[in-house]
């Protein structure tokens, strides 16, 4: 049994090692789904499928994702968009936020390329395209009737943190980004992939020696991290759990300390990785919503 373990170990390893040479470690980075893994309809979140244009590898593509609307008052305290993380797809993330419908929120979740029907395949330039196509439709739809007035939010999580942040910077260098906007929130996120590849492979013992391979192979020239500065003015809030194993919470420290403008740094005790509006029951939801006011 010993001996079956260790090889077992032992080709987790190797695997592990061969996804990350092969492909540019991109395994470090994404890791989508195309099953749906909770569908909304079944627990009760009526929704509209929402489609929109872009381009994966030089060739048109779409990609989709849920709008989610309260109805419990005339309009809502707020309109948000999810920027999920690296893992499976919407059907899995989107209940991160479904409990805030009964608040009195409206949000939109969406698949990069990739992930759940979305078209196309996941990289650092199609996943911050997907974000800037995204981002121009929550703006344009901002403007209709049932936003007049209302304050438009941004919530990422991980990996979806970086990518918000580089397309948000895009956006505004071109004068694309509207005083709307009210709120930034990024949850357990980070603003360099090669510190992010390299947090993954200090899980383990038997990883943690290649380290170095996440600058050797993992590019930063998309991410956030050289234009923090040409990001949009709002309120910027940075949440981390403090037993945050995947992300290391100083890589959140270190993007709060390199945001320009207002923000707060949240640090979440007991929290793993995207952990802080489920654990104990929901008891930082309240703190959540007082910072979305």
């Amino acid at each position: 049994m010993a001996s079956s373990t260790f090889r077992w170990k032992k080709s987790r390893f190797i695997l592990l090692l061969l996804a990350c040479l092969l492909p540019g470690c991109s395994s470090l980075l994404y890791a989508p789904t195309r099953v749906w893994h909770i569908h909304p309809e079944k627990l009760g979140y009526p929704y509209e499928t929402v489609s929109l244009d872009t381009v994966n590898q030089g060739q048109p593509a779409r990609i989709h994702g849920w709008w989610f609307r309260q109805n419990s008052l005339p309009k809502p305290k707020g309109f948000i968009l999810f920027f999920h993380g690296n893992g499976e797809n919407r059907s899995s993330h989107f209940f991160s936020l479904a409990w805030i419908l009964e608040q009195g929120y409206d949000y939109y979740i969406f698949d990069y390329a990739g992930y759940g029907d979305s078209e196309g395949e996941p990289s650092p330039e199609s996943t911050v395209r997907d974000g800037m196509v995204a981002l121009r439709w929550f703006f344009e739809t901002g403007k209709s009737l049932r936003y007049q007035g209302v304050p438009q939010i941004i919530f990422a999580q991980s990996l979806g943190g970086a990518v918000a942040l580089r397309a948000l910077s895009e956006l505004n260098e071109s004068g694309q980004v509207p005083n709307t906007l009210h709120k930034v929130v990024l949850d357990s996120t980070f603003m360099s992939y090669q510190s992010a590849g390299a947090s993954v492979l200090s899980q383990h013992w038997m990883t943690t020696l290649f380290q170095p391979l996440s600058w050797l192979l993992l590019s930063d020239r998309w991410s956030p991290e050289k234009k923090l500065q040409t990001l949009p003015k709002a309120d910027y809030f940075v949440i981390h759990g403090s037993k945050d194993r995947m992300i290391k919470t100083d890589l959140g420290k270190e993007l709060f300390d390199a945001l320009p403008g207002k923000k707060e740094w949240i640090l979440i005790p007991e929290a793993g990785h995207i952990q802080a509006l489920f654990i104990e029951s929901g008891i930082h939801r309240e703190r959540f919503l007082k910072l979305l006011e």
